[in-house]
């Protein structure tokens, strides 16, 4: 079963959950008004829901219940529920058969990794617009979850939560990122202020992502260069016989080459001018996609689509090369915007198109916002 967590840790989550949701009535004209937990309930209220279920309340949710006895709309349309809903009525039993279908008619059960019974998940939220945001508790035991845990219900949901604090910390979080963004603009919840009428330099930017990656666990943090000299950038415009793109040259002036796991390698004067590393990725990056494809074959059979030929991909490229990664070749386009080559050919091969990744700024501010992201979730 899930561990209590103490009064102070729910009080402190509740404020801040209560200081988001009027943030968002702010920001989405009252769209979604703002409402407020309701009192706790009482030990007679505790024991009675006790009583209809048959079985003792999880402790973690029955610490959660005697400070906040339900919340209406606490996440948009959805709803905590309240001791008055536990075992019976409208709410309960609709919620339950919501579940129960979902098991009847999805692989939910396999996927997750429990038993092939609905009955193991308790209701703890519902919503006024079908099943998509319902919680329940996992009141059952696997390998894969523990007692305690919690399920969200959604098309694409296969995750389980070690219990209602961290998921309802983790879904506070995902909001409060959202709305930094609504309040402050693209890129503010990383850099913690509205950047667009001053966005960070290219200086900035590699101190951020060598700063973000520093925390990332098992991850090297992003190693920086010192910047390329003016005669170096002249070098290689010479060299490309063309103007090369401001926010470009701005990151080399600032450092020449950058390597990060997040990004691959950003290479530097040297290494465009001289070739031989945009060629090496050009092997590995065909050795990548020509495993795929054989594991692909393997599954599911020879296909008569034409073999993606990397080579000729950068071949009829204009692009700068910009950056090396697994499989994938990054270079800056005459529009300025940050492509990659490989993704944009697959794509091509299968009917699609992919938008290109922004400006040499914008891919590096939306690199950041990845780490910023991942890290955050991990606190």
């Amino acid at each position: 079963m899930a561990e209590p967590v103490g009064i102070q840790a729910w009080r402190q989550l509740l404020d801040a959950m209560i200081d988001n949701k009027r943030r968002h009535a702010s920001v989405d004209d009252g769209l979604y008004p703002v409402t407020h937990p309701n009192p706790g309930a009482t030990e007679e209220q505790l024991r009675d829901a006790e009583e209809r279920l048959g079985r003792p309340l999880d402790p973690q949710y029955r610490e959660f219940l005697g400070v906040a006895n339900g919340w209406e709309s606490y996440h948009f349309s959805t709803n905590l529920l309240g001791t008055s809903d536990i075992g019976v009525g409208d709410r309960w039993g609709e919620t339950a058969r919501t579940i129960t279908q979902w098991f009847d008619e999805t692989d939910t059960a396999e996927d997750l990794g429990v038993a092939d019974d609905s009955t193991q998940f308790a209701p703890i939220a519902d919503t006024g617009y079908g099943y998509a945001g319902c919680l329940y508790l996992y009141t059952g035991q696997s390998e894969e979850a523990r007692a305690g845990s919690v399920f969200r219900l959604d098309i694409d949901s296969r995750t389980m939560w070690p219990d209602l604090y961290s998921y309802l910390h983790h879904e506070n979080l995902e909001q409060g990122m959202y709305l930094a963004e609504q309040e402050m603009g693209p890129h503010a919840r990383t850099w913690g202020r509205d950047i667009r009428p001053s966005p960070p330099t290219m200086a900035e930017i590699a101190a951020k992502l060598a700063e973000l990656t520093a925390l990332v666990k098992c991850v090297t943090p992003a190693q920086r260069r010192p910047g390329a000299s003016q005669s170096e950038l002249n070098l290689l415009t010479a060299h490309l016989g063309a103007a090369l793109d401001s926010e470009h040259r701005e990151l080399l002036a600032a450092t020449n080459g950058l390597t990060s796991s997040y990004i691959g390698e950003v290479l530097s004067i040297g290494q465009i001018l001289d070739g031989s590393r945009w060629r090496e990725g050009i092997l590995s990056a065909q050795e990548f996609h020509d495993e795929l494809e054989r594991q692909s074959v393997a599954m599911f059979g020879p296909r008569t689509r034409e073999r993606l030929s990397v080579l000729q991909i950068v071949g009829s490229s204009s692009a700068v090369p910009f950056a090396v990664a697994p499989g994938e070749l990054l270079a800056v386009g005459p529009d300025g915007e940050v492509r990659g080559l490989v993704r944009d050919a697959i794509s091509e091969l299968n009917g699609g198109w992919h938008p290109p990744h922004g400006s040499v700024r914008e891919y590096l501010l939306k690199v950041c916002d990845h780490i910023w992201d991942q890290t955050a979730r991990n606190r």
